[in-house]
This record gives structure tokens, C-alpha cells and sequence, in this order.
């Protein structure tokens, strides 16, 4: 419509701008005509009445100026001569369309030549009306006809316009708001009459389709790119199970439905053991198919509505909704997939056991949330795969949960600086077995933490030595020994020290070192510190072992076994290691009065260990029964409650170091 508008404006003012011409060239023409009239009437009727006024013929006069009022566009004449008479033809108007012309009229002499007798003066009046309302009308007339005109060719122009172009656009316009995203497929070249031309039009639609179809496949790879980064966040790329994320977020989907419907969540997970040991061995390739042999198992050992999942790379989960009558079902279906995973696989000539350990948590006893039982059942996990048990898959049990998540902080402190600061030494005193005096004290390990409080000392040396910082704090331990060692020395210059190693310490390829640098940061003599170890070094390769223990002993350190009985050790143990003191183990002491074999036990005990030349100790004492009994059975060295508790390192000075304490030589045992 607005080219419409402007077609018929353009065409009505170029209509009017030529019309307007038109009319002015006839306008002119016209008054050209009338000038030409004028000058013809001038010539033939000015010269009539110049003579019949100059006669005083007044008919004459008269019917000449009847003469001149019949001319076109006069509206009158009017004749005035010098006498005063008046002639009039026709009614005098004041018009502004009226214009006056005025002829003098006077009498010439040819013979002779003379001046010319005025005898008047003739005034016509010429209407030009006529002329405007010729021009009026033909205005009119040629203003319709240009008016049809710039109608008719308007029309011809828009039909040949929607014909060639509007029809197009339109067809344009409607295929570009029916694209989408989601709809990329409709052209926008129409089909086209074999009888058209290929126009610019057919170019722009060219054009425009071949962006159609970049955007196009832009779309779908993006789309597809998408779709691989969803696979990628939501999916594992090896077994294309949902990951860990996208598995717990569907899982506590259902979670939520078995509570609306009173049923119970299992989640069951899968450890397979095997993954790193197939890495090491064969490689990734083998361990990546193995993972795959169990993906693919379990996914035909549970439902099609089961959540399967794989959450690292050893592992998976698999969650299912039962009802509370189907407890054993679990049972069945775990023993179903234990017995399927225990048989071995072959990969490519390599027969492969997968190690496969689970643990199950069902709600809402083990968990209300998907996270809660996803980490119980990899705790049921854990304790499965620590306690080898046979059935290779274990039911949550909250108390083994506890210790793992108190081993699990353990872990974390003793990594940190915090336990530095935590850890200190307690002395606990030795006596002699016959006079009862001083001769030297046992330091014990003490960790008081601030978030779990008191910790025994036997719970963070097993963590230590599993998590491999028991040398460093054995080393920190050993130090300080010989550090408070070096210091009471100056109080009680026979004191000697016993320090109590791991046997992991020991095996360390610079435990030798290690003892040297203790002595020489400390200034302690060699001959003041005793190492005492556990029958479970008995387990470990024997002859660097005999190597370092004989090379400590050729510094002048003593050597010591301890917790005797209650190990490994054998004869042959005590007869081939440069021992010099055997200290009974405290469970046989303390039940020696109401045991009677284990008195017997002790008796034998001390009475090999003295016939092998070595000193006994027996700790553990604590009531003077204990004591007498022990000093009669030939104990050399008694340790225990009976005499003292383990003491600071400055309750220990002030109290038995201090003052008249009678104190003969002394021995410092440092025991973790």
C-alpha cells in the first residue's frame, strides 16, 4: 500500500506539474489571441469611428461601436468625444477579471499635412472570464484525465509488481517467520514456471537458502556439540553409564519416589580391585576392557529400571527400589553377582580376575539421601575388601563406619601441622627388681587432640606407619629422647636410654643415619641409648636386617626386644640377633596372679632369657604382689602403675630426679 500511495502521489503531483504547463502555454495562448483581436478590431473599427464621429453620424457612430461590442471577450464600449457626448454599448462592470482598454480617436488631414484633431477617446472593456472558465474546465477535464491515467497505470504497475515482486516477498516473508530452529527445511526459492525468467529475485533466494542451509548444519553441530558435552557431564565415555552425578541426581529422584510409595532404595556399590593391579601389569587398554566386561554384566544382572553408573574409575553403583518383604532378594541377586564376577575373564590370551568387592545401603535405615547412601555403601565396601570377606560383599554396618571416618580424620591430623603441636613425650619410670631403686623410665607417645580428644598411642602409630609417616615421627620421637635424655644426664650422668623403634623405621635405608644424627644433635653418648623392637621385625628380610642392628651395636647402642611373647619371635630369633634385654609382654604380667599357667609362662621366660645372657624387664606391674612375685622369679627390671604413671617430662625431673632421690644408675627407655 505505501508504494501504492506513493505511485498515485508521485503520478498526481507530475499530473498536476504538466497540467499546470498544459494550461499556462493556453492561457497565454489565448491572451495572445485577444491581443491580436484587440489590434485587429483597432484597425478596422478605431478608423470607422474616427469617421463617423467627424461626420456627426451618429448611426453610423452607433452601429460601428454595436460592431465592436460583438467582438469576443468585449463586455462593453464605451465612446466619449471632445464635445462631451457619451456613446455606451453594453453595461459597464467593475470587475477585477475586467480590463480596460483605451483608444484616442482624432481626424488627420492628408493635403495638407497637419495636426491631427482629436475627437475622442473609445474605451473597451475585455472580460477575461471567458478564458479563465475555458481554462477552468479543460483544467478539470485534463486533471481526470490524468487522474484515470495515473490510476490505470498504477494498477498496471502493481499487478506487474505483485506479479514479479510482491508475491516473492511475501512468499519470503512467510518462509522467514516459519523458520526456527527446530524448522531449518522449508526453501525459500518457490517452485518457480518453467516460463520465468531467473531474475534477481531467484538470486536473493539462492542467496538466502544457501544461508538457510549454513545456518542450518551450524545448528546442528552446535546441537550436536551439545549433545556430546551432555554426554561428556552426564555420561562416561568408556562405558556410556551415567556418571556419578547424573547417577546420584536420578537416584535421589527415586529415592523420592520409593518414600511416596513405602518402599526401600538399595544402592549397591562396586569396587573392581583389580583395575590398578591390570593397569601396572598389562596396561590401560586391558583395564579399560575389563571395565567395560563389568559394565556390560551388570547391566544384564539388574532390571532395566535399575540406575547403573560409574563414579571413578574402579567403581560403580547400582540403585534399585524394592519392597520391605525383599530383603532376601538382595541377597540373592548379590550372591548371583558375586559367583558371575569371581569367574575370570580372558582378554586377548590374558586370563583376569576382576576383584570385584560390594557394599550395600538401603534407605532410610542407612541413609535419607542419595549422597548418604552412596558413601555407606562405600564404606560396606572398604570393610569387605580390608576384611577379605568371603562372600566378597558386605550390608552397611554403622559401627565399622565409625571407625573408618575416625581412622579417615586420624589421617587427615596426623598429616598436618596441628599434630605437631598436639603430639608430646611421657616418662614412665623403671626400678630396679631387688632394691626397688630408680634406674631409668620408658616414654610413651601421647596425642591429645582437639577435635577427638585422647588418642592411645597403639591407633596413630598404625595409622602412621599405613599411611608411610612413621619415620618421620619416629625420627621426631627419637630426637626429642635424646634430647630430654642428654639433659637429665647432667643431673644423673649413668642415665640410659632405651628408645622404641617401628620395625618399618628400622627397615628404612637411613634409619642408620638417622639414630647418628639423633645422638649428635643431642650430645648423647651411644652407650646411653637402647632401641627396643617388636617381634614383628622377625617378619622382614633377615640379613640386612643383621647388618644394621650389628652396625648399631658397634656404636655402642644397646639392643632390645619387646613385648615379648606376643609375636613372631622363636628361638632361633633370640639366639641370631645381637640382643642384649628382653622385656615380657604386659598381658602375661598382669594375669599372672589369677593364671597360674601364665606365672609358669613368665618363670620359663625369664629363666631362658637369663640363660641366653640377657636382662629381663617386665612391664605391666601394677600391685606389690606383682612385684614380689616377679623379684622372686629373678626379673631384673620392674615397670608399671605400682611404682608410676607416665609423667611429663618436668613432673618426671622434679620428682624423680630431684633432690635425695637415692637414685642409682639410671636407664631411660623411650617406648612408643
Amino acid at each position: 500500500m505505501r508504494i501504492l500511495a506513493s505511485i498515485l502521489v508521485a503520478s498526481g503531483l507530475f499530473a498536476v506539474l504538466v497540467t499546470g504547463i498544459q494550461l499556462y502555454s493556453q492561457y497565454r495562448a489565448d491572451l495572445a489571441i485577444l491581443e491580436l483581436r484587440l489590434n485587429d478590431a483597432q484597425s478596422t473599427f478605431v478608423r470607422a469611428l474616427e469617421d463617423a464621429v467627424w461626420r456627426l453620424d451618429n448611426n453610423l457612430t452607433i452601429h460601428t461601436l454595436e460592431g465592436v461590442q460583438q467582438l469576443p471577450y468585449v463586455a462593453y464600449v464605451w465612446l466619449e468625444t471632445v464635445d462631451g457626448a457619451i456613446h455606451r454599448q453594453g453595461e459597464e462592470v467593475h470587475s477585477p477579471y475586467i480590463e480596460v482598454y483605451q483608444y484616442p480617436l482624432s481626424h488627420r488631414f492628408d493635403d495638407p499635412p497637419a495636426l491631427p484633431i482629436p475627437l475622442g477617446v473609445l474605451r473597451v472593456g475585455v472580460d477575461r472570464r471567458p478564458i479563465l472558465d475555458s481554462l477552468k474546465n479543460q483544467a478539470i477535464l485534463t486533471l481526470a484525465l490524468q487522474i484515470l491515467k495515473t490510476v490505470i497505470v498504477s494498477a498496471l504497475i502493481l499487478w506487474i509488481l505483485y506479479r514479479l515482486l510482491f508475491r516473492r516477498l511475501s512468499h519470503l516473508q512467510q518462509t522467514a517467520k516459519a523458520l526456527t530452529a527446530d524448522d531449518l527445511h522449508t526453501p525459500f526459492m518457490p517452485e518457480t514456471n518453467p516460463v520465468d525468467r531467473f531474475d534477481e529475485l531467484d538470486d536473493l533466494c539462492t542467496v538466502l537458502d544457501d544461508m538457510r542451509l549454513r545456518l542450518k548444519a551450524g545448528i546442528e553441530g552446535i546441537r550436536e556439540a551439545q549433545e556430546r558435552e551432555r554426554l561428556l557431564i552426564e555420561r562416561d565415555s568408556l562405558t556410556q553409564l551415567m556418571n556419578s552425578k547424573t547417577g546420584l541426581a536420578q537416584a535421589q529422584t527415586q529415592l523420592s519416589i520409593a518414600e511416596q510409595k513405602g518402599e526401600h532404595l538399595v544402592l549397591v556399590a562396586v569396587a573392581v580391585k583389580a583395575f590398578k593391579p591390570v593397569i601396572e601389569s598389562l596396561g590401560v587398554q586391558y583395564a579399560e576392557l575389563m571395565i567395560v566386561y563389568v559394565a556390560e554384566l551388570l547391566k544384564k544382572l539388574f532390571a532395566e529400571d535399575a540406575i547403573l553408573a560409574r563414579c571413578a574409575d574402579n567403581q560403580f553403583f547400582v540403585t534399585l527400589r524394592i519392597n520391605g518383604t525383599d530383603i532376601e532378594q538382595i541377597r540373592t541377586l548379590m550372591e548371583k553377582m558375586r559367583g558371575d564376577l569371581s569367574q575370570p575373564i580372558y582378554l586377548h590370551g590374558h586370563s583376569i580376575d576382576t576383584n570385584c568387592y560390594a557394599g550395600i545401603a538401603i534407605s532410610p535405615g542407612d541413609g535419607r539421601d542419595a549422597h548418604t547412601l552412596y558413601k555407606h555403601a562405600l564404606s560396606a565396601v572398604y570393610s569387605a575388601h580390608a576384611q577379605r570377606h568371603r562372600s566378597r560383599y558386605l550390608f552397611f554396618d554403622p559401627l565399622k563406619y565409625e571407625t573408618t571416618t575416625r581412622r579417615l580424620k586420624l589421617t587427615a591430623l596426623i598429616s598436618s601441622a596441628q599434630f605437631l603441636e598436639e603430639f608430646e613425650l611421657h616418662y614412665q619410670p623403671i626400678v630396679d627388681a631387688k632394691d626397688k631403686k630408680l634406674v631409668g623410665c620408658e616414654a610413651l607417645a601421647r596425642w591429645c587432640s582437639d577435635e577427638l580428644g585422647q588418642i592411645p598411642p597403639p591407633e596413630f602409630i598404625e595409622v602412621a606407619e599405613e599411611i608411610g609417616l612413621i619415620a618421620g615421627l619416629g625420627e621426631l620421637i627419637l630426637q626429642k629422647a635424646c634430647l630430654q635424655a642428654a639433659h637429665w644426664r647432667t643431673l644423673a650422668p649413668n642415665m640410659i636410654i632405651s628408645v622404641n623403634v617401628s620395625p618399618l623405621q628400622i627397615v628404612d635405608a637411613h634409619f642408620q643415619q638417622i639414630v647418628e644424627n639423633a645422638l649428635a644433635l643431642s650430645g648423647l653418648p651411644a652407650c646411653a641409648l637402647k632401641l627396643e623392637v617388636t617381634e614383628q621385625l622377625m617378619l622382614h628380610d633377615e640379613e640386612p636386617l643383621m647388618e644394621k642392628l650389628r652396625y648399631l651395636q658397634s656404636l655402642g647402642v644397646r639392643l632390645a626386644i619387646d613385648d615379648f611373647g606376643s609375636g613372631y619371635a622363636s628361638l632361633n630369633y633370640l639366639c641370631g640377633y645381637p640382643f642384649e634385654l628382653l622385656k615380657i609382654d604386659q598381658s602375661f604380667v598382669r594375669h599372672m596372679l589369677s593364671e597360674p599357667g601364665r606365672e609358669t609362662l613368665v618363670r620359663t621366660i625369664v629363666q631362658l632369657a637369663h640363660s641366653l645372657g640377657l636382662e629381663v624387664v617386665a612391664e605391666g606391674v601394677e600391685s606389690n604382689e606383682l612385684s614380689v612375685l616377679l623379684t622372686e622369679m629373678g626379673c631384673d627390671l620392674l615397670q608399671g602403675y605400682c611404682f608410676s604413671r607416665p609423667l611429663p617430662p618436668q613432673t618426671f625431673t622434679d620428682q624423680m630426679l630431684g633432690g635425695d632421690s637415692g637414685c642409682g644408675t639410671q636407664v631411660y627407655s623411650v617406648g612408643i
